[in-house]
């Protein structure tokens, strides 16, 4: 995508160049505040075995090749707006030995080179902007060192960066790069004068939220406040989000907002959060090597009487409906609102895909032993949100100017404070965390179980997952669909009685396809076992959508034979497919695209006209991690395991022919599908296998949006005594 303006002088600077590109807002940002510390990454590879020295010289070259992004200059026109030029310099690989050294001058001199890097100032206007240097240790045992200008990558990118280099260093035939130009293409068709628009209206009325008025934004390498959040921690605050709806992104952002308007005595707060950049709408925009993220303002209005749930909700809904201006230049936002700056704090969650652990092995004859990436930060204070290892590191970073290594703590330790009384108490007023009532914060207490399954294990993910556990009736179960699933149930806890435990049941497949059940009975025994571990006795109410029916059902047998008493079950557009002779077999995948586009509707995600047969992984993944949605604190792991639990247990469900259950049945039947191929069984088609009545309410709803939240709204009414469901008629 070439730039416009006076191409003489940039083809004298950089005789041979091989294109020049505009900047994105946020390059244009960094450029204007000029070279520094700011604005540089390293990222540190420890090597031991024997290394091919020619072959890695070839693969760093190769890499500025394939990506000549990489190999750009910034540079600041007299006239118009800046550029990247596209330069004819390779990238290459300097050398550093440091064997003849005794272990405690060369661990001196790492240190030295770590210090040095950081304090590295790169001119913009004199690439390469990526440098490499590999320092030899010992015989077998190096450390290959890069340091960058932030103009060049942003944190994804520095996850495709290192498998890249290994595979080309391996000798490895890869796929044509996408072009970094194709993102910049996607941005410059983007509508700006509706973005500011948008931003115009949501950000009306809002003043600057200054934490360290007067701080540089970069006055070296800055200091770093830490703490990490356990497994258990980690998932309790998974879980919440879930059941609240919510992303743990969001949950940060707020517990940030509340710390803000305690030190500011603010209750209009302001800060800035990344976007990864990465739309959908760009063919293999996940794979894209450069600089795609922006810095956006978030705005936290707060209410002393509204609940911390609630304040969640709508602050996710708010940013929801502004995620299709999140591209917009911030510099223009704030020159718009006639101020010099609009926040100085920013919250950095970041959740792009992990590095491909495959990348750094089948290596002949090397070992990658470790590797370290980090970069300065581009704000006075930063709290910085990395989920990994089954635990997050919350980390509040500090320039020197803008907070002192003690106040740092105090405000990383306010933060985690509002984060344990959310946890323990959703329902918490906002008015006890701003100064506006009379309780202070309490102590976080255990909400839902810890992590089950080691390593492996998610808590969303849990197989036994708490939507609301306070109550003393009796506790209602929901199975999962067949995408595995439950956490559509959540919408039942805002209708059902405040009393009325609430747990989902999810499938064990999520964490791992060794872990798929092989039939609907083994199913049943499972979930039993995992209820009445919470639950020893009845009565139990159980309840299930589409193939989650067919399992409730089993288990209500399963708890009959036990001699437990099952108050009720309701099944929610659930059939027998097996006793159907019309059912069209399944097409190899469909199950996986079926789960995914439901994800997406589920998410409010789902861009407009993109059809379920068009999706596969990486679309679907690129889409998910695009944006701040329910989806985007999961693993692609998980994410993929969602559709090989759907297939799973869409083959399950053909051949399931179920037991006898004593007593009645509530069947929620969906307004029928329409097309070819659309289904419409009969529910008298459950009458051999209930003893009772099959009393049947027909939804409004279709059955793919039976689980949406306005109908769960109608099926609680239904539930409920008293509830205003229209019962159609018995087929018992």
């Amino acid at each position: 995508m070439p730039a416009t303006g006076a191409r003489g002088p940039l083809d004298t600077a950089y005789p041979g160049h091989r294109g020049v590109l505009p900047l994105t807002p946020l390059q244009a940002g960094l450029l204007s505040g000029g070279p520094g510390a700011g604005s540089v990454m390293r990222l540190v590879l420890d090597l031991s075995g024997e290394l091919d020295v020619p072959a890695l010289r070839r693969a760093v070259r190769e890499l500025g090749r394939r990506h000549p992004n990489l190999c750009a200059a910034f540079v600041r026109q007299p006239a118009g707006p800046p550029v990247q030029v596209l330069c004819d310099r390779p990238l290459t690989l300097e050398e550093l030995d440091l064997r003849a050294l005794t272990p405690e001058a060369r661990d001196t001199r790492l240190a030295e080179l770590t210090a040095e890097e950081r304090a590295t100032r790169l001119d913009p206007e004199d690439p390469p902007l990526l440098r490499f240097t590999l320092v030899r240790q010992a015989p077998d045992r190096f450390q290959l060192r890069i340091v960058g200008h932030h103009l060049l990558l942003d944190g994804w990118s520095n996850q495709l960066l290192l498998p890249e280099l290994l595979a080309l260093y391996r000798g490895d035939v890869l796929p044509d790069a996408v072009p970094f130009g194709d993102h910049l293409a996607w941005l410059g068709g983007l509508d700006r004068e509706q973005a500011m628009t948008a931003w115009d209206d949501h950000l009306a009325g809002a003043e600057p939220t200054l934490l360290a008025p007067g701080a540089p934004a970069a006055d070296g390498w800055p200091g770093r406040t830490t703490h990490r959040l356990g497994p258990e921690e980690t998932g309790r605050l998974t879980a919440t989000a879930a059941a609240l709806g919510v992303t743990a992104n969001t949950v940060l952002q707020c517990c940030w907002a509340l710390v803000l308007a305690e030190r500011t005595g603010r209750h209009d707060v302001v800060f800035g959060a990344i976007t990864s950049g990465r739309s959908p709408q760009v063919p293999g925009v996940e794979s894209i090597v450069g600089f795609l993220i922006n810095t956006f303002p978030v705005r936290v209005r707060l209410r002393p009487e509204e609940t911390l749930a609630a304040l969640l909700r709508r602050v996710q809904g708010e940013q929801a409906r502004m995620m299709p201006h999140r591209h917009a230049d911030l510099a223009a936002v704030t020159d718009r609102l006639g101020v010099e700056a609009l926040f100085d704090t920013a919250v950095v969650f970041e959740n792009f895909p992990p590095a491909d652990p495959e990348a750094a092995r089948n290596l002949p004859g090397l070992r990658v032993e470790g590797a370290t990436t980090e970069s300065a930060g581009h704000h006075p204070l930063s709290l910085m949100v990395l989920p990994r290892d089954g635990g997050t590191d919350v980390n509040l970073l500090h320039r020197t100017g803008a907070a002192a290594p003690g106040r740092s703590r105090v405000l990383l330790d306010g933060v985690l404070t509002v984060l344990r009384t959310l946890l323990a108490d959703p329902d918490t007023p906002v008015g006890r965390l701003t100064g506006t009532g009379a309780a202070a914060p309490t102590p976080a207490g255990p909400r839902v179980a810890a992590l089950i399954g080691g390593e492996d294990a998610h808590p969303a993910f849990d197989t036994l997952l708490p939507l609301r556990e306070k109550g003393g009736e009796t506790p209602l179960f929901c199975v999962h669909p067949a995408g595995g699933v439950g956490w559509m149930y959540s919408a039942l806890t805002h209708h059902l009685d405040a009393d009325r435990p609430v747990y989902a049941l999810q499938d064990r497949g999520l964490n791992g396809a060794d872990r798929l059940h092989g039939s609907v009975e083994d199913m049943a025994a499972d979930y039993v076992a995992e209820i009445r571990a919470r639950r020893p006795h009845g009565p139990y109410q159980l309840l299930g959508w589409s193939f989650g029916g067919l399992v409730a059902h089993a288990m209500a047998c399963e708890l009959q034979r036990a001699g437990e008493r099952v108050e009720r079950l309701i099944l929610l557009d659930s059939h027998v497919l097996a006793d159907l002779d019309e059912l069209p077999p399944a097409p190899e995948g469909a199950g996986a695209r079926q789960m995914y586009g439901a994800l997406l509707d589920f998410a409010g995600v789902r861009p407009p006209g993109l059809r379920d047969d068009e999706l596969d992984d990486a679309r679907f993944l690129g889409i998910v991690r695009d944006g701040d949605s329910l989806l985007s604190d999961i693993s692609e792991r998980h994410l993929v395991a969602m559709g090989g639990a759907y297939d799973n247990n869409l083959r399950l469900a053909r051949t399931h022919r179920p037991g006898r259950y004593t007593g009645d049945v509530l069947l929620v039947r969906a307004r029928p599908d329409e097309g070819p191929g659309a289904l419409s069984p009969d529910p008298a088609g459950w009458h051999p296998y209930v003893s009772g009545r099959v009393d049947v309410h027909t939804s409004e709803h279709t059955h793919g949006d039976l689980a949406c939240p306005a109908s769960l709204a109608g099926i609680a009414r239904v539930l409920e005594p008293g509830g205003p469901g229209e019962k159609e008629g018995d087929h018992g």
